[in-house]
Protein backbone atom coordinates (compact mmCIF):
# COMPACT_ATOMS: atom_id res chain seq x y z
CA UNK A 1 0.00 0.00 0.00
CA UNK A 2 2.69 2.32 0.83
CA UNK A 3 4.08 2.08 -3.39
CA UNK A 4 0.34 2.14 -4.21
CA UNK A 5 -0.08 5.76 -2.32
CA UNK A 6 3.73 6.75 -3.82
CA UNK A 7 2.48 6.17 -6.87
CA UNK A 8 -1.02 8.25 -6.45
CA UNK A 9 0.63 11.13 -5.16
CA UNK A 10 3.08 11.26 -7.65
CA UNK A 11 0.50 11.32 -10.51
CA UNK A 12 -0.94 14.19 -8.52
CA UNK A 13 1.99 16.13 -8.37
CA UNK A 14 2.35 14.93 -12.37
CA UNK A 15 -0.53 16.64 -12.99
CA UNK A 16 -1.94 13.23 -14.48
CA UNK A 17 -5.37 13.47 -12.05
CA UNK A 18 -7.75 11.93 -13.58
CA UNK A 19 -5.61 8.49 -14.08
CA UNK A 20 -4.42 8.67 -10.31
CA UNK A 21 -8.72 9.11 -9.80
CA UNK A 22 -8.94 6.10 -11.98
CA UNK A 23 -6.36 4.25 -10.06
CA UNK A 24 -8.14 4.88 -6.64
CA UNK A 25 -11.49 4.18 -7.48
CA UNK A 26 -9.86 0.53 -9.24
CA UNK A 27 -8.72 0.49 -5.76
CA UNK A 28 -12.23 1.02 -3.88
CA UNK A 29 -13.56 -1.43 -6.60
CA UNK A 30 -11.47 -3.83 -5.28
CA UNK A 31 -11.90 -3.54 -1.72
CA UNK A 32 -8.37 -1.45 -0.91
CA UNK A 33 -9.05 1.79 0.41
CA UNK A 34 -5.56 4.07 0.23
CA UNK A 35 -5.00 6.79 2.83
CA UNK A 36 -6.63 9.52 1.71
CA UNK A 37 -5.76 11.57 4.84
CA UNK A 38 -2.09 11.17 4.16
CA UNK A 39 -2.59 11.57 0.33
CA UNK A 40 -4.28 14.91 0.82
CA UNK A 41 -1.97 16.18 3.63
CA UNK A 42 0.59 15.39 0.94
CA UNK A 43 -1.17 17.05 -1.77
CA UNK A 44 -1.94 20.56 0.09
CA UNK A 45 1.80 20.56 1.41
CA UNK A 46 2.90 20.72 -2.32
CA UNK A 47 0.13 23.19 -3.24
CA UNK A 48 -1.69 20.84 -5.25
CA UNK A 49 -4.92 21.95 -3.98
CA UNK A 50 -6.95 21.68 -6.87
CA UNK A 51 -6.07 18.16 -7.23
CA UNK A 52 -6.61 17.47 -3.78
CA UNK A 53 -10.48 19.06 -4.56
CA UNK A 54 -10.77 16.72 -7.34
CA UNK A 55 -9.71 14.03 -5.37
CA UNK A 56 -12.51 14.64 -2.73
CA UNK A 57 -14.95 15.04 -5.72
CA UNK A 58 -14.21 11.87 -7.95
CA UNK A 59 -12.99 9.54 -4.94
CA UNK A 60 -15.25 10.06 -2.32
CA UNK A 61 -18.08 12.33 -3.20
CA UNK A 62 -19.47 10.22 -7.04
CA UNK A 63 -18.70 6.59 -4.71
CA UNK A 64 -21.81 8.42 -2.42
CA UNK A 65 -19.31 8.53 0.52
CA UNK A 66 -20.64 12.00 1.71
CA UNK A 67 -19.35 12.16 5.09
CA UNK A 68 -15.47 11.00 4.11
CA UNK A 69 -16.22 13.39 1.41
CA UNK A 70 -17.06 16.47 3.98
CA UNK A 71 -14.40 15.54 5.81
CA UNK A 72 -11.85 15.82 3.62
CA UNK A 73 -13.58 19.00 2.11
CA UNK A 74 -13.52 20.55 5.19
CA UNK A 75 -9.26 19.66 5.65
CA UNK A 76 -8.61 21.20 2.31
CA UNK A 77 -10.21 24.60 3.86
CA UNK A 78 -8.37 23.95 6.37
CA UNK A 79 -5.16 24.49 4.91
CA UNK A 80 -5.96 27.37 2.73
CA UNK A 81 -7.90 25.03 -0.37
CA UNK A 82 -10.46 27.08 -2.59
CA UNK A 83 -13.17 24.93 -3.06
CA UNK A 84 -16.17 25.17 -5.72
CA UNK A 85 -19.19 26.54 -4.12
CA UNK A 86 -21.92 24.53 -6.73
CA UNK A 87 -19.98 21.40 -5.58
CA UNK A 88 -20.36 22.51 -1.50
CA UNK A 89 -24.28 22.96 -2.50
CA UNK A 90 -24.26 19.30 -3.99
CA UNK A 91 -22.71 17.88 -0.78
CA UNK A 92 -24.06 20.07 1.29
CA UNK A 93 -27.44 18.69 -0.03
CA UNK A 94 -26.58 15.43 -0.04
CA UNK A 95 -25.79 15.31 3.78
CA UNK A 96 -28.94 16.77 4.57
CA UNK A 97 -30.72 14.10 2.32
CA UNK A 98 -28.63 11.06 4.35
CA UNK A 99 -29.56 12.79 7.61
CA UNK A 100 -26.53 14.59 8.40
CA UNK A 101 -27.97 18.22 8.60
CA UNK A 102 -25.16 18.78 11.11
CA UNK A 103 -22.47 18.31 8.51
CA UNK A 104 -24.40 20.76 6.37
CA UNK A 105 -24.68 23.62 8.84
CA UNK A 106 -20.78 23.41 9.44
CA UNK A 107 -20.09 23.73 5.86
CA UNK A 108 -22.36 26.68 5.18
CA UNK A 109 -20.60 28.13 7.28
CA UNK A 110 -16.68 27.19 6.52
CA UNK A 111 -17.93 28.79 3.75
CA UNK A 112 -19.78 31.98 4.87
CA UNK A 113 -16.80 32.14 7.06
CA UNK A 114 -14.36 32.05 3.87
CA UNK A 115 -16.48 34.25 1.73
CA UNK A 116 -16.13 37.28 4.55
CA UNK A 117 -12.66 36.31 4.51
CA UNK A 118 -12.07 37.03 1.06
CA UNK A 119 -14.33 40.22 1.27
CA UNK A 120 -11.98 41.47 3.93
CA UNK A 121 -8.98 40.77 1.97
CA UNK A 122 -10.20 42.56 -1.14
CA UNK A 123 -11.20 45.57 0.52
CA UNK A 124 -8.25 45.75 2.57
CA UNK A 125 -6.45 45.45 -0.98
CA UNK A 126 -8.49 48.30 -2.67
CA UNK A 127 -7.39 50.84 0.47
CA UNK A 128 -3.83 50.35 -0.20
CA UNK A 129 -3.54 48.70 3.49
Amino acid sequence: MDMAHKILEVLFIMGHVEEAIGRINLMLENGCLPDLDKLLVSLCENDRVIEAHKLVLEALYTEENTLPAYSMLCKIKNKGGAVDQKVCDALMESLKVGGCSKQADILSRILVDNASLTSKRGKRAAMGV
